[in-house]
C-alpha cells in the first residue's frame, strides 16, 4: 500500500521547499471539497504559508513587501531553521491541522517509514538531499518498496526548475525513488537535523488514536548497491518489472549508454570557482517527451583500486534534451558550428541554486559556454542561450543581491 492521490506541487522559490510540502499536506487531508473555505486559500498558498511564517518570527510588517512581490523573480526568502517546530504551528494555525514534529540525528528507519505510508499516511522530511547544495531540503515520503534486493522511498519533491514566466502558475514538482540506504549514509556523512512530521490530522478528529514514531533499530547500509555503471543499469530496469515505479512499461523504455555529469553548486560557490558537488545521471527514455534519470554517485579510482559507483536513486528528469540538440554554440561571441551529442555528451550540466538556473556547460580552450535551460527572462535568462562566465556572474549580482550576501556571511 501507498499514501493515495497525495498533490504534488511545485516550490514557487528556491528556498520555501517547506512551504509547498506544507500546502500539498494540506490539501490532501482537507480534500478539495472543504480546502476554498479555508481563510486565504485564494491567495497563492505558500504565499499564505509564509505569511504566517513571518508572524510567527514577529517580522511581518518587514516583509510586506515581499509577500506583496511574491509572484515575481525574487530572492531572499527564508529557509527553516532547525529546532523550531515550523510545520507543527503552521499547519495548526493555517489549515487547522494537528501534527508531531520532531528533530533526529537521522532519517527514521525504513521499517518505521512504512508503517506510515502503508497505512495510508505521508511523512514529511527535512534532511540533506541529493542535488540540492543549500542546506536541508524538504520532501514528502508516499511510498517504500524492497524491489531487486533495493529499499526504496517514494518521494513527492517539490523542487523543479522553473520554466514559467508566471512563477505562481501551479505546476508539479519531481517525483522520485531514493535508494534508503543511500539517503541514510548521505545525513550519517553530512551530520544534520533531520526534521521528521507525521500524524497529520483535523482538529475535528484528534482524539482518534495517534501513531508513534518508532525509531529503533536504525538500519545501516545492509547492501550498498554498488558495482559498474552496467549492474546499475540492469538492477534499475529490473525495477520497473512489476510496473509499479512511475507506472512506466518495461517495453516503452530505453536507457541510454551515456553518462551525463551533473554539478551542483550554490551561486556564490559559482562566482568564486568553489567546488561543486558531482552526480552521474543515466538518462532514461519513458517516452517522446518523458525522461527519467538515473542518478549515480562515483567514488574515483585510486593507484589502489578501480572507480566504484553507487545507485542513489531514479527520478523524473530535471531537464528535457528535446530540441536542444540544435543549440547554436557561441565563444567568445562568435559561431563554433558544434551541435549538442547527447549519445556521447561533450557538456556536463550545471544547477545553481538557490535560483534554480540549469545549464548545459561546454567548454572551448580556457573558456565555458553556458546554454540555460531555464527561462528567467525578468532576469535576462533565456532558454537555449549561450552565455559566457562574465555575463552570468552580472545577471547573478544583479539579480540575487541577497543570497550571496547571506552566503557571504555565513561561510
Amino acid at each position: 500500500m501507498s499514501v493515495s492521490n497525495f498533490p504534488n506541487i511545485r516550490q514557487v522559490h528556491s528556498t520555501i521547499c517547506w512551504a509547498a510540502c506544507i500546502e500539498m499536506v494540506a490539501r490532501f487531508i482537507h480534500g478539495q471539497s472543504d480546502f476554498d473555505h479555508i481563510p486565504g486559500s485564494e491567495m497563492p498558498l505558500q504565499r499564505r504559508i509564509l505569511k504566517e511564517y513571518y508572524t510567527i518570527e514577529g517580522s511581518l510588517d518587514a516583509n510586506l513587501a515581499m509577500l506583496t512581490s511574491f509572484c515575481e523573480i525574487g530572492d531572499g526568502y527564508p529557509s527553516l531553521r532547525p529546532e523550531k517546530k515550523y510545520y507543527q504551528e503552521i499547519l495548526k494555525k493555517v489549515f487547522g491541522i494537528n501534527a508531531k514534529q520532531r528533530f533526529q540525528a537521522n532519517i527514521p528507519s525504513f521499517a518505521s517509514l512504512r508503517r506510515y505510508t502503508d497505512a495510508g499516511k505521508p511523512v514529511v522530511l527535512g534532511m540533506k538531499y541529493p542535488g540540492i547544495v543549500n542546506g536541508n531540503h524538504a520532501v514528502v515520503v508516499t511510498h517504500c518498496q524492497i524491489s531487486e534486493g533495493v529499499k526504496l522511498i517514494r518521494v513527492v519533491d517539490p523542487f523543479a526548475s522553473q520554466q514559467r514566466t508566471d512563477i505562481c502558475t501551479t505546476g508539479p514538482g519531481k517525483i522520485a525513488y531514493l535508494d534508503y540506504n543511500s539517503l541514510y549514509n548521505r545525513n550519517e556523512q553530512e551530520p544534520a537535523l533531520v526534521s521528521v512530521t507525521t500524524n497529520f490530522l483535523k482538529l475535528a478528529v484528534t482524539l482518534q488514536a495517534m501513531m508513534p514514531l518508532d525509531d529503533a533499530g536504525l538500519e545501516p547500509s545492509d547492501m550498498q548497491n554498488t558495482g559498474g555503471i552496467e549492474d546499475i543499469r540492469n538492477m534499475v530496469m529490473g525495477f520497473f518489472l512489476d510496473e509499479s515505479i512511475f507506472r512506466v512499461r518495461l517495453e516503452d523504455l530505453k536507457v541510454r549508454e551515456a553518462v551525463i555529469t551533473s554539478h551542483y553548486q550554490t551561486l556564490t560557490a559559482f562566482l568564486n570557482n568553489g567546488q561543486a558537488e558531482e552526480l552521474k545521471l543515466l538518462k532514461v527514455l519513458a517516452g517522446k517527451k518523458e525522461s527519467l534519470e538515473i542518478m549515480i554517485s562515483e567514488k574515483p579510482a585510486t593507484d589502489k583500486s578501480a572507480a566504484v559507483f553507487e545507485f542513489v536513486g531514479i527520478r523524473e528528469s530535471y531537464f528535457t534534451d528535446e530540441n536542444v540538440a540544435s543549440v547554436k554554440l557561441k565563444f567568445g561571441g562568435h559561431g563554433t558550428g558544434r551541435h549538442v551529442n547527447h549519445f556521447e555528451p561533450n557538456y556536463t550540466l550545471l544547477h545553481l541554486q538557490p535560483g534554480d538556473l540549469t545549464f548545459m556547460v561546454f567548454r572551448q580552450g580556457e573558456e565555458n559556454c553556458y546554454v540555460s535551460l531555464s527561462n528567467l527572462p525578468t532576469i535576462g535568462v533565456h532558454y537555449k542561450e549561450p552565455y559566457t562566465f562574465e555575463e552570468l556572474q552580472n545577471i547573478i549580482l544583479k539579480a540575487f543581491p541577497k543570497y550571496i550576501e547571506y552566503e557571504s556571511k555565513t561561510k
